[in-house]
């Protein structure tokens, strides 16, 4: 199996298999053919397994971050475009890990066991850390990460669920962005 990415779900939306796509538009590219609705930004988070020694660092800094092994996100997706994006305005290389994957699933088990560092939406990272899946790094991420919207096709008549299911992530999404203000 593999991890699907915008870049694999675009086609899909253009070949009418899909009525939506929920994605991150990707980086600097324009679809004359594509609609974006809804735009909504999610706080992200880097995280590691809960027994990593970064966990006990006070001030865990870049060039700290900048010396464990990374899983990334898929190649060809948007949210790896703007993880490359802040490695390049926080001044790191990191340490690729050769793997690749979205899943939060997989990750919190590679996390572990390759003692390694990845992003992660704050919302979903919350829950793992909930549960002692994983360990929330305390170091705040620059302003890179492009907002996730509901994507359509252009001029295409949405159906009536359609159109609900847009209102109701758009109203889902800003009761979940106040309360990720307040806690």
């Amino acid at each position: 199996s593999s991890d699907v990415c915008s870049s694999d779900l675009l086609p899909q939306l253009r070949s009418r298999k899909l009525d939506v796509v929920v994605a991150r538009w990707p980086r600097g590219r324009q679809f004359d053919d594509l609609e974006e609705h809804t735009p909504f930004d999610q706080a992200m988070c880097t995280v590691c397994a809960p027994d990593h020694p970064l966990t006990r660092k006070r001030n865990p800094g870049w060039k700290d971050l900048a010396q464990w092994p990374w899983i990334f996100p898929p190649q060809g997706s948007a949210v790896r475009d703007d993880l490359a994006e802040m490695f390049r305005v926080c001044r790191i290389t990191p340490i690729d890990s050769g793997i690749a994957c979205a899943s939060i699933f997989a990750n919190s088990i590679l996390l572990r066991e390759l003692r390694a560092l990845a992003i992660c939406p704050l919302s979903i990272a919350r829950q793992f850390r909930s549960r002692k899946l994983l360990a929330i790094l305390p170091i705040e991420l620059p302003s890179v990460f492009e907002p996730n919207s509901v994507i359509t096709l252009r001029g295409r008549a949405q159906s009536a669920a359609t159109r609900e299911f847009i209102e109701c992530l758009g109203e889902a999404t800003r009761a979940g962005m106040q309360k990720d203000l307040t806690e």
